[in-house]
């Protein structure tokens, strides 16, 4: 892949990732413009408009080889979903797909084979307004075949049977000026399919819902809406109270609004006199985490203006992260220099005092990263010595100390969330605009955008776990809760279900998120558990009875009997004595007693009874069967004979003629 951009700005793909797939450029300077004056502009097609599932397939009509390219125009917010996909013909239905464009958390991706690794460019491109995408596919570098004849693109999605969740799902959103090799695909190619298909850019009418609360006016944005609030009111949906903007505070009282997690705000009304009250209010929401803020990477100033009115002996901050590396809060004036920060996922303190060559280090041990909420002291032992050693605690304070009217940088190079911040028992405000009437007091360097209340990144919004699991939140990082037979980051492995060897009387074959039990004889049952009861169908004669076995069964025999059936009589009969064989059969004494072998044309146990050779009704064409000994005779009607009346004697005499009449013909021949 080559010079891949996006709005103008150059993506490099990884090297692991050039060796995998394929070389492509991307974004050009571009506008959905033609004509002489560029006065006409191509059509766009709203895909998925109100929610719908939209899709159109265009059959190739032209070969494109290895080397092609593919562009469009795009308007969306929806973070994922399929923008172009080519597959070619097979004996399925759905086909191969060999070549897929698509949407992942905002980003472009492109993918060929199914087993290849997707690049991406990192650049946000659902921002709702329009975007130009260029791709162009180098021959040297593409690991597919070619883009055929007859093959398919399907723009926008996918058939509503098929399954489009790899890519995604569905595209939301605006397409426009859609080009295979730099020819439009609805000028050239016939759209054999199209669902749901919207001419012209259009916005899901989102004021449809009356987002809007506290008489607020919606005006729709694309796909979108944003609310004009009453003066009292504010937020995305006017859902914030503003309550100073009232004035309610009298007799010269002050009024300030604390914004809340959870979208409350609540003011707090007091009078100079009022300090111990207001500061005790002002604790309380501190410690039960009011005031909260989210940072990533985006450090924020404060200034004491050299109110501190004592030497910074404590420092205490509440915080949550994944980091393992971070800059939590520096102080500096001068050559002085306070910090306190994350090492290898622990708190670690540095102090370095004018010119002195070595400077405090202080590091804790126990790991932070974990996104739960963590409570830092840092603090001089003995406050009342001039010289005190330091001392960490974790989920309890950080301490410090810091010069009077030092400048304070707080989150530099951190990504998480940050609650209370103490610098000397005085408090560092996320928001300015109040001035508390204590004396030493910080307030923020300039205007800095912070964004109050903690939030996680939206981790779970890609559905990232497969097969069926269940993505969970765990605070800028997901974790995945498997269905049963998936395991892994993502459940994307396949649990090999056989090695806890559930089959008892059997092998155990592994599938997909399950196994088959392959009984051994005599076993049946899901886990091969049942034994099976051979007695069900025995043949014990004499009365014997049977008594089941592993795959088998055994005769218990009357005492007068034996035999592996209780067929032989016991004690074993003897030739002459017990036993005397019929009609010329010879007997012979064995193991388990007398038994006769028959002369042809008689069987039975003592040879007693004749075979009938009549009984499979040897005489055809109506013929009468006698049977005899070791033989039958046939009685043929008029017109057949032979042994079993199959011969026509009528056919047989008409060639019989012609025989006599040609010998006397040649004999005269030879006498003249």
């Amino acid at each position: 892949m080559e010079d891949l951009m996006i709005d103008s700005k150059a993506f490099f793909p990884r090297a692991s990732q050039m060796t995998r797939v394929l070389s492509w450029a991307a974004v050009k300077l571009m506008v959905p413009y033609y004509g002489d004056s560029c006065s006409e502009e191509y059509p766009s097609w709203t895909y998925s408009h109100e929610s719908t599932l939209s899709f159109s397939a265009y059959e190739i009509g032209k070969r494109h080889g290895s080397s092609f390219n593919i562009s469009l125009f795009l308007r969306s917010l929806k973070p994922n979903g399929l923008l172009l996909q080519l597959r070619r013909p097979t004996k399925q239905n759905e086909g191969e797909v060999y070549f897929s464009v698509y949407l992942g958390m905002g980003r472009v991706f492109v993918s060929s084979l199914s087993d290849s690794t997707p690049l991406t460019a990192p650049i946000f491109v659902t921002t709702g307004e329009k975007q130009f995408l260029y791709i162009d596919v180098q021959q040297r570098q593409v690991i597919f075949e070619y883009a055929g004849l007859r093959d398919w693109a399907y723009v926008g999605g996918l058939p509503e049977n098929w399954n489009s969740d790899r890519w995604g799902g569905n595209y939301k959103g605006c397409l426009q000026d859609v080009r295979l090799g730099s020819v439009h695909l609805s000028d050239v190619y016939i759209s054999s399919t199209s669902k749901n298909i919207k001419e012209a850019c259009v916005s899901d009418d989102t004021c449809k819902i009356k987002p809007c609360h506290n008489g607020g006016k919606c005006t729709i944005s694309f796909n979108d809406f944003t609310c004009s609030c009453p003066e009292e009111y504010k937020g995305k949906t006017c859902e914030t109270r503003v309550w100073c903007v009232s004035g309610p505070c009298v007799n010269g009282g002050h009024c300030v609004t604390f914004l809340m997690d959870m979208n409350v705000s609540v003011s707090f009304f007091f009078k100079y006199q009022g300090i111990a009250i207001f500061t005790l209010v002002l604790l309380m929401l501190f410690l039960s985490g009011v005031y909260n803020a989210t940072f990533e990477n985006n450090a924020v100033q404060y200034s004491a203006g050299g109110s501190l009115a004592n030497p910074v002996s404590s420092i205490y901050l509440e915080f949550r992260t994944r980091s393992e590396n971070a800059v939590l809060l520096r102080a500096a004036r001068g050559g002085d220099m306070l910090m306190v920060g994350l090492l290898d996922s622990s708190v670690r303190l540095e102090i370095q005092i004018g010119n002195t060559v070595e400077a405090l280090i202080l590091s804790g041990v126990r790991r932070v990263d974990d996104g739960k909420w963590h409570r830092v002291n840092i603090s001089m032992a003995d406050e009342q010595r001039k010289v005190s050693p330091w001392v960490i605690t974790v989920d309890g304070i950080i301490d410090t100390a810091a010069p009077q009217n030092a400048t304070l940088a707080v989150a530099q190079s951190f990504t998480g969330c940050m609650g209370a911040v103490r610098v000397g028992g005085v408090y560092l405000p996320f928001v300015d605009d109040y001035r508390a009437p204590q004396p030493s007091q910080f307030h923020l360097v300039g205007k800095p955008k912070i964004h109050l209340g903690c939030t996680s990144a939206p981790v779970c919004d890609s559905d990232p776990c497969l097969n069926g699991g269940t993505c969970q939140d765990l605070f800028n990082k997901f974790g995945c809760v498997c269905d049963s037979g998936w395991e892994g980051e993502r459940c994307e492995v396949d649990t090999d279900d056989c090695v806890s060897q559930p089959c008892i009387h059997g092998s155990c074959k592994d599938y997909l998120a399950g196994f088959e039990c392959q009984c051994h004889p005599g076993y049946a049952g899901r886990l091969c558990d049942q034994d099976l009861d051979e007695c069900e169908r025995h043949a014990c004669q004499h009365g014997g009875t049977c008594q089941d076995g592993p795959n088998s069964y055994t005769c218990i025999c009357p005492h007068d009997y034996s035999g592996p059936l209780c067929q032989w009589s016991y004690p074993p009969e003897q030739c002459g004595r017990d036993v005397r064989c019929k009609n010329d059969g010879i007997c012979h004494d064995g193991l388990w007693g007398a038994n006769c072998t028959c002369m042809p044309g008689f069987t039975g146990l003592r040879c007693e009874m004749e075979i009938n050779e009549c009984e499979s009704n040897p005489c055809r064409n109506g013929g009468s069967c006698l049977d005899h000994i070791n033989m039958f005779v046939c009685e043929c009607p008029p017109g057949f004979n032979g042994p079993t009346c199959d011969t026509n004697k009528l056919a047989h005499k008409q060639g019989v003629p012609w025989l006599l009449v040609a010998i006397p013909c040649s004999a005269c021949v030879f006498l003249l």
